[in-house]
């Protein structure tokens, strides 16, 4: 995983359209498996190069924050919890705001940015930084 992006085994993260990357490298693939059927042990995507579909284990997928629908997956996720959800993640609440509002919109995001926006998500989630 690297900083520009979130692990796939995030509760409510991955839905169906979600930009994704392979811990191996293996290129940009999309999710397919239906929001109803997720969080899933295996989750069926396709490559986005050639098309193929494959099964994945959610725990070896990581959600691409450089792709505006997995920026607006990121948001939707964290605005799910709450208002106060963020509170203790190490941004201001206007911050916190304003990364949320970016990336839920679609807007083009900063590296800062995109830096906030993992923060809160990762904070919500309980997983802290250094995941």
């Amino acid at each position: 995983m690297t900083d520009l992006t979130l692990p796939g085994i995030i509760p409510e993260l991955l839905r169906r359209g979600s930009p994704c990357t392979h811990d191996d490298g293996s290129g940009r693939l999309v999710v397919l498996t239906p929001a109803d059927q997720l969080p899933a042990r295996m989750v069926d995507v396709a490559d986005a190069v050639n098309g193929d579909v494959l099964a994945f284990s959610a725990a070896h997928l990581a959600l691409d924050l450089t792709d505006a629908t997995g920026r607006a997956h990121a948001a939707w996720m964290a605005l799910s919890h709450g208002p106060d959800a963020a509170d203790g993640c190490g941004l201001s609440e206007a911050a916190v705001k304003h990364v949320l509002v970016m990336a839920a919109t679609g807007a083009h995001m900063s590296k800062a940015s995109l830096a906030g926006l993992r923060l809160v998500c990762l904070h919500v989630a309980g997983m802290g930084v250094e995941s």
